[in-house]
């Protein structure tokens, strides 16, 4: 049995809510990613752009709810980090206790879901750059087109040697 040497401070009515508003808030971000991941298969350039713009709307929120949930865990006298909200529920969250470590689990599971959405798509978007870097490479480095001019017959001219007319193909 953990002996407590003080009497934590109680965490507000609606530090509960704030939890079950932060897991929402984890659900729609995933929700987002998905999205995020349907664009970049999709290849829809906008879409990705407009959801870049949302993601970064939504990562400040779960900034927010996160840093209001942690500094409600520093002012009743916890840690402000995962050890700190295991001692809280174990010592200071009453008879809530069971609903409360449920719903910090469901957090938990709702975080890590969308890291891993997050971290697919990063892969998708890793694996992409380096195909277009690889692209790009290889025609920056095929040296039989590297001189190509037209002249003002429209003639090809490669390194100086006149080609054919455009339209004799």
């Amino acid at each position: 049995m953990i002996e407590v040497a003080y009497s934590p401070k109680p965490v507000g009515a609606t530090f509960a809510d704030d939890i079950a508003d932060e897991v929402a808030a984890f659900e729609a971000f995933s929700t987002l990613l998905d999205t995020e991941h349907a664009a970049l298969l999709a290849g829809d350039l906008d879409a990705v752009v407009r959801v870049a713009a949302t993601k970064a709307e939504r990562v400040m929120q779960l900034s927010g709810l996160a840093e209001r949930r942690l500094a409600a865990l520093r002012t009743a006298g916890f840690a402000g980090n995962r050890k700190g909200m295991a001692e809280w529920l174990l010592l200071a969250s009453g008879p809530r206790q069971g609903e409360l470590s449920d719903l910090w689990n469901r957090l938990l599971e709702a975080a890590a879901r969308a890291q891993a959405l997050n971290d697919r798509n990063g892969a998708l978007i890793q694996a992409r750059m380096a195909f277009n870097q690889a692209a790009l490479a290889a025609l920056r480095s095929s040296n039989r087109f590297a001189d190509v001019a037209y002249g003002p017959d429209g003639t090809t001219r490669l390194s100086g040697v006149a080609g054919r007319d455009l339209g004799e193909a």
